[in-house]
């Protein structure tokens, strides 16, 4: 069946120990103007706005953290705040979510990616990464049901590969790749709007 081109992509990344340099890889000097980025990292409480200044820095899209109400905009990367859960209303609107933990985290993974609603206008591309614990399996699982194309971090790469290897077991990944294959699959998508025809399919 010949794939649909998209012309935007919502990217919703999982990331937890290990994963700073990995997103390091992701989007130091990428340039697209095609695609939002919204992340929960796990991180030590007040070191979240130091990431994405240093980020900023060594990217071509612009990358900070994310707003209460604020709109997502093509060629951004957002961080979530690191003392609260943050939601996207309808694909669009980023909101802050006050709450306990989930998943013993706090923001959590899982809250942010359960938020994604069904988008056919908007490739969905759900992204877990290194990380300790199963934060983010079931909003992978959640993407995929949506319509959404999904990446795990090969679990050979990963610091700790409790996440992704979880999220693997569950049968709802599209694609396990490096690191570098995830940065070549976004940059692709970016420029063509398609996924690749290596990432029809898991490996």
């Amino acid at each position: 069946m010949e794939q649909k081109r998209a012309k935007q992509a919502l990217v919703v990344i999982g990331s937890s120990t290990g994963a700073i340099d990995v997103l390091d890889v992701l989007f130091a000097d990428m340039k697209a103007e095609n695609i939002s980025v919204v992340i929960v990292q796990h991180i030590i409480k007040n070191f979240i706005h130091r990431v994405a200044i240093r980020k900023n820095k060594n990217s071509g899209m612009t990358i900070t953290v994310a707003r209460d109400a604020e709109q997502i905009k093509p060629g951004y990367v957002y961080f979530s705040p690191d003392d609260c859960h943050l939601l996207l209303v309808e694909n669009k609107i980023l909101r802050y979510s006050d709450g306990d933990r989930h998943n013993r985290f706090k923001p959590s993974i899982d809250i942010l990616m359960n938020s994604i609603v069904l988008s056919p206008n908007k490739q969905i591309i759900g992204i877990i990464l290194t990380g300790m614990a199963s934060d983010g399996v079931r909003g992978m699982v959640h993407i995929k049901e949506m319509g959404g194309f999904t990446i795990a971090q090969d679990p050979a790469t990963a610091t700790i590969d409790s996440m992704p290897k979880r999220a693997i077991a569950t049968g709802c990944i599209d694609l396990v790749a490096t690191p570098q294959k995830i940065r070549e699959v976004l940059l692709t998508f970016d420029k063509t709007g398609y996924l690749p025809p290596m990432a029809a399919k898991p490996p």
